[in-house]
């Protein structure tokens, strides 16, 4: 029911917007920054929490190239300007909405802490260095009492040099290929695949380090890989503009080289290299970390190769029923996504800690949290259930399988978790209550045979939570019609949301100190996760165009301002991480306080953005 009328002369010479062809120069700044990131991300890392005399390549000998990595990387940025004279300009102001500001800023800044930081290791990395000047030395041992200090500044300028490397390209919405949230977290993921294989051609024959960073490689492709399908399903699942921008590289063009040179060659085979090292089979390091380091540099490449796609579609808007119209959301559907977040959430660490055979050890999170799963989803199932309008013919979405559509793997989702955690409830019921008595022996022969299975229920389970969770976000986020969901950063964010709400009434459930002590120092990670993807949220949004912008001005002046910064951002992310940070600093504080606030605030979350979501529209 769309009708394209052309009412412009759009032949006409300089009427449709060009960009200059960005040559190679950029991908490489681009690739260049990330790694710089990823090294000096680590190395702080390493140094904040005391192991870097452990790891002397990764803390100390890897980031002593990082400034010239970076005066690299600034010189292929320096040679694309097209007025090289006046870049000074970008220092005359900060424009909070602008990444190109940030950026800008973040290497004003970045740049000589990388020297300072480089300066300090540089005798670990070549013990014969002789400064040139008497007075250098004694400066750079001054400056060491203040390395934490340092290091705490590097960390968070590094993850914004990478996270800005992503973000510099999803703020141009006249290149649907770009138009992606997820990008940001792409490349800072990339960026420290990038430098773990940097650190790997570093360590030398025999080197401890090996195991441990083959293993932080291996973890961060999976990453990788994860946020590259979610990148191609947000494509699929959004607009017209967008979905023809992603057939360029599911069939087009782009095909062969993103799939074979970045997907194989960059991702799945360093991945299955680094497996087989990790199994104690002779494979060289330097094979998965110079592939990696090609996979890093080509995904920039293409992905910058890409972005010379514009479709604008000028439509006659004005006939009757050319607008979608959704019926407003009742507490239902909010009801149901945070149920669905917070089983995920207690599914996964059981099935985690069953995989690390820690059933004993963390019976609270393995045994009893789940038993509630069943009664938890039922819940939300029949809250879903309230909401359809045709509720005799639900059956319907399974008569087939739509793998563009969050709506269909969500049902087919829940049609096979359901059963499941039926089974993995039972298994348990017997540890948590020794008395019980299924009346039918058939019952019990069959939950033995079960158990002998446990290991892949688990594994099952752990995979469908993560789908669970990620599906309840961009169940919304396909809506393209609302701007304030149309976003791929929902989906992360519910994830880590119903994770964290997960860990709490794991916590709050907990009778075994060290149970609370563990799960309150996970809940701390994912609510400065939580926090790190609403910043993000709210920066992609403010480099979107008008009607995003419009949308996060809801939450930034507007009718969800109090409401969201006072119960889901401090009443259910700041204070309950504060209460945390106490109680593992031995401070009294009843742990079930900061539980339920942290509950309380995923529940307001997900209701505070689905109402924002429904009051924002497209401004014509």
């Amino acid at each position: 029911m769309i009708e394209q009328i052309i009412i412009s002369g759009k032949q006409n010479e300089g009427i449709d917007p060009v960009l200059s062809i960005w040559p190679w120069e950029v991908p490489a700044d681009l690739f260049l920054a990330g790694l710089v990131a990823g090294l000096l991300i680590i190395s702080s890392f390493l140094t904040l929490i005391g192991k870097r005399h452990d790891y002397p390549i990764a803390a100390k000998q890897a980031p002593v190239f990082a400034p010239l990595l970076l005066v690299v990387a600034l010189f292929f940025l320096f040679l694309d300007l097209s007025h090289k004279l006046y870049f000074w300009q970008l220092y005359t102001n900060i424009r909070w909405t602008s990444p190109m500001s940030w950026g800008a800023w973040t290497y004003l800044f970045l740049t000589p802490l990388a020297f300072i930081w480089s300066a300090i290791h540089i005798k670990t990395a070549f013990p014969n260095w002789v400064w040139p000047f008497e007075w250098i030395e004694p400066f750079i041992e001054s400056m060491k009492k203040y390395r934490m200090a340092f290091a705490w500044a590097i960390l968070g300028l590094s993850l914004t040099l990478g996270m800005y490397t992503g973000i510099l390209l999803s703020a141009f919405n006249a290149r649907p290929i770009w138009n992606s949230a997820i990008l940001g977290p792409l490349f800072l993921t990339s960026g420290l695949t990038s430098a773990t294989a940097f650190i790997l051609l570093n360590c030398p024959k025999g080197s401890n380090e090996k195991q441990l960073f083959s293993t932080i490689s291996l973890i961060s492709l999976g990453v990788q890989t994860f946020l590259m399908i979610h990148l191609v399903m947000g494509y699929l699942s959004s607009d017209l503009a967008q979905v023809r921008a992603a057939d360029l590289f599911l069939g087009g063009e782009f095909t062969t080289s993103f799939w074979i040179v970045i997907v194989a060659l960059g991702t799945l085979i360093p991945a299955y290299l680094h497996v087989l090292y990790l199994r104690n089979i002779k494979v060289p390091v330097i094979i998965p970390s110079t592939l990696i380091l090609i996979g890093g540099f080509f995904l920039r490449y293409i992905l910058v190769e890409l972005f010379m796609i514009e479709e604008v579609i000028v439509s006659g808007r004005s006939n009757p029923e050319i607008d979608p119209y959704l019926h407003v959301w009742g507490w239902e559907i909010p009801f149901y996504l945070f149920i669905g977040g917070l089983v995920a959430g207690i599914l996964f660490f059981s099935a985690l800690y069953t995989i690390r055979e820690k059933e004993d050890e963390f019976p609270t999170a393995v045994k009893l949290a789940p038993m509630a799963t069943p009664i938890l989803l039922g819940l939300g199932l029949f809250s879903l259930l309230l909401d359809l309008s045709h509720k005799l013919f639900f059956w319907q979405l399974y008569t087939n399988i739509r793998w563009e559509s969050p709506m269909s793997w969500g049902a087919w989702t829940l049609m096979i978790i359901y059963p499941l955690t039926i089974i993995w409830s039972a298994m348990w019921l017997k540890d948590i209550f020794p008395k019980w008595d299924w009346k039918f022996q058939w019952i019990d022969d069959g939950l033995d045979k079960i158990k002998k299975y446990k290991k892949m229920i688990a594994w099952a389970l752990l995979v469908l939570s993560i789908v669970l969770g990620m599906y309840t976000g961009i169940l919304l986020s396909a809506f393209n019609a609302r701007p304030f969901w149309n976003t791929a950063i929902l989906g992360p964010l519910f994830l880590t949301s119903g994770l964290s709400a997960g860990a709490a009434l794991i916590m709050m459930l907990s009778k075994t100190a060290k149970e609370k002590q563990l799960f309150a120092r996970i809940d701390l990670m994912l609510i400065g996760t939580e926090l790190f993807l609403i910043i993000h949220l709210f920066m992609g949004f403010l480099a979107g165009t008008n009607v995003h912008i419009e949308a996060a001005k809801l939450f930034l002046g507007g009718e969800f301002t109090n409401s969201f910064w006072i119960f889901v951002v401090f009443g259910g992310l700041i204070f309950p991480a504060l209460l945390e940070f106490l109680e593992l600093q031995k401070v009294k504080i009843p742990h079930y306080i900061s539980a339920i606030l942290v509950l309380f605030g995923s529940l307001a979350l997900r209701f505070i953005v689905v109402d924002a979501g429904q009051a924002s529209r497209w401004l014509y």
